[in-house]
């Protein structure tokens, strides 16, 4: 009995240490994951320039939707804030933004692609309703989502491809 009473008093530190890093371990466990947050990816359009000349690209956005989801002030420093992104600001440039009749205006150099978000699917507002790509003389004309769904091909989940050639 002499003999078992370090084996004891051991035993209580060595639960009383185990409990106390248990406790710490799933306290931090329980903060690491609750500061994580997902945040998936947005849908997206990808406007892809295959041709050898710059292009002018236009967005038209839809009002509807930005009267519903935003103020008018936080409208209009999304719009100047450049809506859409590139690969790389190299290959495309924001040439004006119109704020009154919600369009901007982009010039795409060749083989480089500008993406937009905003597909509206699921529960993803549309937030543009129109494309115009221009091409000198050439003008396209996406004149709704379904046109522009229609002429893009799905590359993933969240992307979809527009290819002007």
């Amino acid at each position: 009995m002499v003999n078992d009473l370090p084996a004891i008093v051991l035993s209580e530190r060595f639960n009383e240490k185990g409990i106390k890093l248990c406790l710490y371990i799933l306290i931090t466990f329980v903060l690491i994951i609750s500061s994580c947050v997902y945040d998936p990816p947005r849908p997206s359009v990808e406007i892809w320039n295959k041709t050898d000349r710059n292009l002018t690209v236009e967005l038209f956005f839809d009002k509807e939707n930005y009267r519903e989801w935003w103020s008018e002030h936080d409208f209009k420093v999304f719009l100047t804030d450049s809506y859409a992104r590139a690969g790389s600001e190299q290959h495309k440039q924001l040439i004006s933004t119109d704020t009154v009749n919600l369009v901007q205006r982009y010039s795409l150099f060749p083989d480089s692609y500008l993406s937009i978000d905003g597909w509206g699917d699921k529960d993803e507002t549309v937030l543009f309703n129109k494309i115009k790509v221009i091409e000198g003389q050439d003008t396209i004309v996406y004149s709704n989502i379904v046109e522009i769904k229609k002429s893009s091909v799905r590359i993933s989940r969240t992307i979809s491809r527009l290819e002007i050639n």
